[in-house]
């Protein structure tokens, strides 16, 4: 992403204050980059790799699920703002 797609980074900061880190408590929502690139896809044109980008530095965490990387999230209303 660079400067022109500032847009995106605003669309993947309100997703992030749905979906925020998983804390380690209660139900983790696994999703993948690909995955959440299709839940924005009514916004816009997301890539796997902008949407991994965007998770690995706003402190999301990795499992692997039947050998497919997934992130680990959890509901919850906590916006992540530059």
């Amino acid at each position: 992403m660079n400067q022109t797609d500032e847009w995106k980074i605003i669309v993947l900061q309100r997703y992030a204050g749905e979906f925020r880190p998983y804390s380690g408590s209660g139900t983790a929502i696994k999703k993948s980059s690909e995955d959440i690139a299709f839940d924005l896809s009514g916004m816009g044109e997301f890539t796997a790799d902008e949407v991994s980008a965007f998770m690995a530095v706003n402190g999301y965490t990795i499992e692997f699920d039947d050998d497919k990387p997934v992130w680990l999230l959890q509901e919850g209303k906590k916006a992540i703002t530059e």
